[in-house]
């Protein structure tokens, strides 16, 4: 029996029992095998209704919500880890998670928490010529040092190799 955009009841079920399924796992393997929906189908769904595909991506990041509010709780009120002491358990220890924190610090507010040297990966155009325009330089230097060594005798050797060595050190 079809409703009224023309779909099957029972395809309108499955597909709100994958997508109950994938909102609450955030998987689309594993909400498909419980759905009993072969995940091409579910693509080729995806594919042709955009109706599915909206409430599809509203499942994954409903899924994504959930992931993000369970590792606020393991960073912050840690998991119970059971301690054996001779093969007996004798207590539990609480751990934290350091990392998960500083996963969700880094992610709330990058400004702050971004590594040392880590940006968006683009260089000023002019910081690049600079860049160029003091390598040139250094290069052009150390062509000098080498063609005025090659004339000279052994002192002149390795007067060469301490003025190469003079600009490979200063910047």
């Amino acid at each position: 029996m079809a409703d009224a955009s023309g779909h099957d009841s029972s395809q309108v079920a499955r597909k709100r029992a994958f997508l109950a399924k994938l909102a609450e796992t955030g998987r689309v393997r594993p909400a498909a095998g419980e759905a009993g929906i072969p995940t091409s189908t579910l693509y080729g769904w995806r594919r042709k209704d955009p109706d599915f595909a909206r409430a599809w991506t509203d499942a994954l990041d409903h899924g994504a919500d959930l992931l993000e509010d369970e590792a606020v709780r393991r960073a912050l009120d840690g998991t119970e880890r059971p301690v054996f002491y001779g093969g007996a358990r004798i207590g539990e220890v609480r751990e934290y998670s350091d990392s998960l924190l500083m996963f969700l610090l880094k992610a709330r507010r990058p400004q702050r928490f971004k590594e040392r040297g880590e940006g968006d990966g683009e260089v000023e155009t002019d910081q690049l010529g600079q860049y160029r325009a003091r390598l040139m330089a250094r290069l052009a230097r150390l062509i000098e040092a080498t063609s005025d060594s090659t004339s000279g005798d052994a002192g002149t050797q390795n007067n060469w190799t301490d003025r190469v060595q003079d600009h490979t050190t200063n910047k």
